[in-house]
């Protein structure tokens, strides 16, 4: 467990620093820190995609991240502190602490169970353990119905997991679990609705779910995430160009983890036809 969650701490820094350098990329001002950690898994994933054409994801594509994730820290280390001060521990009430802390011993235990969904062993595992090794093979396999059955998200499994230490952490689902279930328990420094507010606290009432599906590196775990995100995103966000470019760019994540979650496209195409 100690493992775990130094991983998610080395998830958290390196999601945090490379979303600021996109964020910056983007021109987007927007100062939400949740908005950054997923931007920042945007980037690692179109990074860990190219890279996977020609080479393993291996112990040198995660050193490229990392020295990128370091010059966008030093870079942009003004902004950093900002990022990680913005909400103290000292600040929250007695019972926000007991949640932070459950909800982190939970996923913490969940993170070191065997995987109970029964794709984990069947193709979840050699998929990751392929790109591993080899990356994205060309053939004609790729084609295939039951023989591609293979996700974005399992490539950026592949290029985070720390294969190379025989560590071969597949936890970065439930990473994304703490942070989305993070932002719905802590305050917000924005100003709420109670609707809104309530929105964003139920995301808890899924958990158990993204905790039976987390033990194993599913695709759906991100993919049910980014629905609720940007589903809240489309309801209470500005009406503006920038949330529908951050809406835009999490909905082709969604995509990309489950092409079946193209139907979350008519969130940008409305908000885009309502802002034309």
């Amino acid at each position: 467990m100690v493992l775990i969650l130094l991983y998610f701490l080395f998830l958290l820094v390196l999601s945090s620093s490379i979303g600021m350098l996109t964020h910056n990329f983007l021109k987007i001002s927007s100062s939400l820190w949740i908005d950054k950690i997923w931007l920042g898994f945007v980037t690692i994933t179109i990074l860990a995609g190219i890279w996977a054409f020609f080479a393993g994801l291996d112990f040198y594509f995660l050193a490229v991240v990392v020295l990128l994730s370091g010059f966008s820290f030093w870079k942009y280390r003004l902004r950093s502190r900002q990022l990680y001060n913005k909400l103290t521990w000292k600040s929250l009430n007695t019972l926000t602490k007991v949640s932070v802390i459950l909800l982190l011993l939970l996923l913490l235990v969940n993170a070191s169970l065997s995987g109970y969904v029964l794709d984990n062993d069947s193709y979840y595992l050699q998929t990751i353990k392929w790109l591993n090794d080899y990356g994205l093979v060309p053939g004609i396999g790729n084609w295939h119905l039951f023989l591609a059955q293979q996700s974005g998200f399992h490539i950026l499994e592949a290029g985070l997991n720390l294969e190379f230490i025989s560590l071969g952490f597949n936890d970065v689902g439930l990473f994304l679990t703490l942070i989305m279930m993070l932002w719905s328990v802590l305050p917000t420094v924005d100003e709420e609705t109670f609707f809104q507010k309530a929105f964003r606290n139920l995301l808890v009432l899924i958990l158990p779910v993204l905790m039976l599906l987390g033990t194993a590196p599913s695709p759906d775990v991100p993919v049910i995430l980014l629905h609720y995100y940007v589903i809240y995103k489309f309801l209470f966000g500005n009406r503006d160009a920038q949330n529908l470019l951050i809406i835009t760019t999490l909905t082709g994540l969604a995509c990309y983890f489950k092409i079946t979650s193209v139907f979350l496209g008519v969130l940008p195409l409305v908000l885009w036809l309502s802002i034309g």
